[in-house]
């Protein structure tokens, strides 16, 4: 992961994203450990249909 962000920073990007479900601890802590930092959480809704 750390030579992924140096590749795109050597790209000129400054920001990087990734995201993961809430319970999944090893994706949380390896990010943590990449510097990320959370910055925002989204919500999903279900709705079963009927047929």
């Amino acid at each position: 992961m750390l030579e992924a962000l140096a590749r795109l920073s050597a790209r000129g990007l400054i920001e990087a994203r990734v995201g993961t479900a809430h319970f999944n601890h090893a994706a949380i802590a390896a990010y943590v450990a990449a510097g990320f930092e959370q910055v925002d959480s989204s919500h999903w809704w279900a709705k079963a249909i009927d047929k």
